[in-house]
């Protein structure tokens, strides 16, 4: 989702990017199960790319305005139920690790082996989940701070969160 909020007065532009994710931290502790490390992955790697997707939609539109003289204060988030940064740490860790590793006691040679393999696709991965659990993304070169807001359960099957995207002097640089 994008939102902008443009101060013709001070030629400034408040922006932010977020994507809603229903609970970005869903996957298995145990990361030798049910493809817990790929679905982290994925996750994480899904999450960049429609930050990225909206930035570029951004930056489409916004240009005009830059050419005009304004300047833009960027803003990017997640909002979900639960985000866990041990978890993506510990997927990183485990991916290396495993990527590295010539043995691994837990599981037979052959499961290892293929794991191994399966793995070595998403060896540019451990970074960026280094990162997430940082709270930090980084874009074509250039790094964001990742906003996190944690959805509250208002029933059983609601959750809501209010962000407060606000022109005011305070939140425009």
């Amino acid at each position: 989702m994008l939102s902008c909020v443009v101060d013709e007065n001070k030629k400034q532009i408040f922006s932010f990017i977020f994507d809603v994710k229903s609970n970005i931290s869903a996957f298995s502790d145990d990361l030798l199960k049910e493809g817990a490390m790929i679905t982290a992955i994925k996750e994480v790697r899904d999450f960049i790319e429609q930050i990225h997707a909206e930035i570029l939609h951004k930056k489409s539109f916004l240009l005009y305005y830059e050419d005009d003289g304004y300047v833009e204060d960027e803003r990017v988030g997640i909002v979900t139920k639960n985000f866990e940064p041990k978890k993506f740490r510990a997927v990183a860790k485990q991916l290396e690790k495993m990527i590295k590793s010539q043995e691994e006691a837990k599981v037979s040679p052959l499961i290892s082996l293929k794991l191994k393999n399966r793995l070595r696709a998403y060896e540019s991965e451990v970074k960026p989940l280094c990162n997430f659990a940082d709270k930090k993304i980084t874009i074509n070169g250039k790094e964001y701070d990742l906003q996190v807001f944690l959805m509250q359960q208002k029933s059983d099957s609601e959750f809501e969160i209010t962000i407060k995207i606000v022109k005011d002097t305070h939140c425009l640089r």
